[in-house]
């Protein structure tokens, strides 16, 4: 069985009953009998990541596939451009998810696939592109930095 760890910024929930799950969330509507475990995280408090990636380590061991759930937004255009809060939470999530990562490379089975679930690039949504470009960017670089010890399968 994969332990597969999810973590759910927005959109839908794609998992199998085969897999073992850590899901990470600050959503707290996903009561669901498939999930080993439910966390619910603050995306914004470095201290919620410390505290994921302890009970990762304790539940998990190793992990073999790690997913990022982050589409479906329906934003106002006009209030998004202009968003200053909106737009700063944004770029501080992107920083503590990658310093996240980092925390749990000690946890990757040698074998590790990042499957991607990215809202799709569209020009009105400026920052949501500049989040997912940036996660794709730091992986491949995670990836290639990783090689001699990791097999990592980026899965967009």
């Amino acid at each position: 069985m994969n332990n597969s760890l999810i973590i759910h910024y927005h959109g839908n929930i794609k998992y199998s009953e085969e897999e073992n799950i850590i899901l990470i969330s600050e959503d707290t509507n996903w009561k669901n009998n498939f999930f080993n475990k439910q966390l619910q995280i603050d995306y914004l408090k470095i201290e919620d990541y410390i505290k994921a990636s302890q009970v990762v380590n304790q539940e998990f061991g190793k992990i073999n596939n790690i997913k990022i759930i982050n589409h479906n937004y329906d934003l106002n255009m006009i209030s998004y451009q202009y968003d200053y809060e909106m737009i700063k939470k944004n770029y501080h999530i992107l920083g503590n998810l990658i310093f996240f990562i980092n925390s749990l490379i000690q946890n990757f089975s040698e074998n590790i696939k990042f499957e991607l679930i990215l809202e799709e690039e569209s020009h009105f949504k400026i920052h949501q592109n500049n989040f997912n470009l940036s996660l794709k960017n730091y992986l491949k670089v995670l990836q290639k930095d990783l090689s001699n010890k990791f097999n990592i399968e980026l899965k967009n």
